[in-house]
């Protein structure tokens, strides 16, 4: 989000992707104007998820970003990220004034947020999953066939989907930490968490 690269009350949000030849140069961006910003608080927010990203303002939605193909060239956007709260001068908002002298930048509070993931523990396909943790080879065994099984990230990011084969998971190429394992039989799924452990 930017303020200041328009007019007094205009402000800004971009995604910077790799998209279409675009480089990273902006071409995902939205603006909206509100009353006073330069005197009056405001509530700036991003909600973020594996589908689309939102830009709020007061708690009103002005932005989706929501491409139809996520990849890594339109929906880089699986990996840690970070807050960068600055003021920033020159540049495309224009040359600075030969008078100017100081600016600030009063912000009240930051606050992150993260949905949990909610797990149930009641196991309806009967499967065992070991070893876990794992580096490895996981075998899942089961008394009932297993249709298909899916491998999750924290954040909701499927990066495994197998529908043949489903007795073992290969996660030697996985980073550290939890993911989520759905086993699928019929119309019963079972979720599990895994740890990948090198």
């Amino acid at each position: 989000m930017e303020h200041g690269l328009g007019a007094v009350n205009h402000v800004s949000s971009a995604l910077h992707t790799n998209c279409g030849g675009c480089s990273g140069n902006t071409m995902n961006f939205q603006s909206t104007t509100l009353p006073d910003v330069a005197n009056d608080f405001h509530i700036y927010s991003m909600n973020w998820s594996p589908q689309q990203i939102t830009f709020l303002i007061d708690d009103v939605p002005f932005y989706t970003y929501n491409p139809v193909v996520k990849d890594v060239n339109t929906y880089p956007f699986y990996e840690d990220q970070y807050l960068l709260l600055n003021i920033a001068m020159g540049g495309v908002a224009g040359s600075i004034d030969p008078s100017f002298s100081q600016s600030s930048m009063v912000i009240d509070y930051v606050r992150v947020y993260q949905n949990t993931l909610s797990l149930t523990d009641a196991d309806t396909i009967n499967a065992t999953v070991y070893p876990n943790p794992s580096s490895e080879l996981v075998s899942i065994a089961s008394t009932t066939t297993i249709d298909g099984i899916e491998l999750y990230t924290m954040l909701g990011q499927r990066v495994i989907e197998k529908t043949s084969e489903c007795h073992t998971l290969d996660v030697s190429n996985y980073d550290n930490g939890m993911y989520v394992l759905k086993i699928h039989s019929g119309n019963q799924v079972q979720t599990e968490r895994l740890v990948v452990s090198h």
